[in-house]
């Protein structure tokens, strides 16, 4: 009783404000992660549980193209179905969706962009080894990826780009696929986390990208993701965005008139910042770049109506 009450509670949201705590009500789901996640199992189930359609981006692609996945990486490359994927997502103009997108979505910020406009962007995170379980058919697949490329290196790769662009995280290795429903309904509805205007996005992917490597370096020399306690720090640091009250106007945090976080977390940004901060350009060029011109603002200050 208590799941149905949930479901029905999220489905009235086209007509309410819980889908996002902004003043645009998004109304498409948008289903990102990895192949062998569920997305588009899930979706279909999600999108009968809230009445709304179901779309498969990898079908669209196929129906536009004409062949299969596989059939396009063969012939083309897999750069070029990761163009013509971009192109399909681009055209993308639908309300009351669950999109399942595929895998390789993520790499097109542009696409992203496009889909998160009126879109909650959903990551469904299977661990490796349940990915390894769940795939047989790797190499025959249609995947957009490297010629011999691994799995494992694959899933290394695209991590960053999922959790770049992902407003609500769902842990699924171990859980069934009507579980990740009930999971997705619930964050939704309890509005766990509201979506980062632009301006807040960046500064999220910033931190996100100085702490990642940071905790390479310090934390986990052999693995690719990061530590729990630095996981912990990127949730940390996006529900302090969350709360900021400059938005759009805000510099960097580095700058900020309001010193939010608290001593030990503030301690653990000011060691990555000075670690990570000159090894930004060279791993992440054109993100340290749009960084420089952020922190060219000049820090807004509070309001003292907004202090009290």
């Amino acid at each position: 009783m208590k799941k149905q009450q949930s479901l029905l509670k999220v489905s009235n949201c086209e007509k309410t404000d819980c889908r996002s705590k902004s003043s645009h009500i998004k109304k498409n789901i948008v289903l990102i992660g990895m192949p062998g996640s569920g997305k588009s199992t899930a979706g279909v189930i999600l999108a009968k549980i809230l009445g709304m359609h179901f779309l498969d981006t990898d079908i669209l692609i196929q129906a536009d193209q004409q062949r299969t996945l596989q059939d396009i990486v063969d012939q083309d490359g897999h750069m070029s179905l990761r163009e013509i994927e971009e192109k399909v997502l681009l055209e993308i103009n639908v309300e009351n969706h669950v999109i399942a997108t595929g895998g390789s979505a993520a790499y097109s910020h542009a696409a992203m962009t496009h889909l998160q406009k009126d879109g909650i962007i959903i990551f469904l995170h299977a661990d490796l080894n349940a990915l390894k379980r769940r795939i047989k058919n790797y190499e025959t697949r249609g995947l957009a990826k490297r010629r011999g490329q691994s799995l494992e290196d694959l899933f290394h790769e695209r991590l960053t780009l999922y959790r770049r662009y992902a407003d609500i995280t769902i842990e699924n290795s171990f859980i069934s696929q009507e579980q990740v429903c009930e999971q997705i309904v619930s964050a939704i509805v309890d509005g766990q986390q509201q979506q980062l205007s632009p301006r807040l996005r960046r500064e999220h992917e910033t931190i996100q990208a100085m702490v990642e490597i940071y905790c390479r370096k310090h934390h986990q020399s052999e693995k690719k993701e990061v530590c729990n306690d630095c996981a912990k720090l990127i949730k940390y640091a996006r529900k302090k965005l969350e709360k900021c009250p400059f938005q759009e106007n805000k510099s960097t945090c580095g700058k900020c008139t309001i010193h939010c976080y608290k001593k030990d977390m503030k301690e653990k940004v000011i060691a990555i910042m000075r670690y990570s901060g000159p090894k930004m350009i060279r791993k992440h060029p054109v993100m340290a770049f749009r960084h420089f011109l952020d922190s060219r603002k000049p820090a807004p200050q509070l309001k003292k109506s907004a202090k009290k």
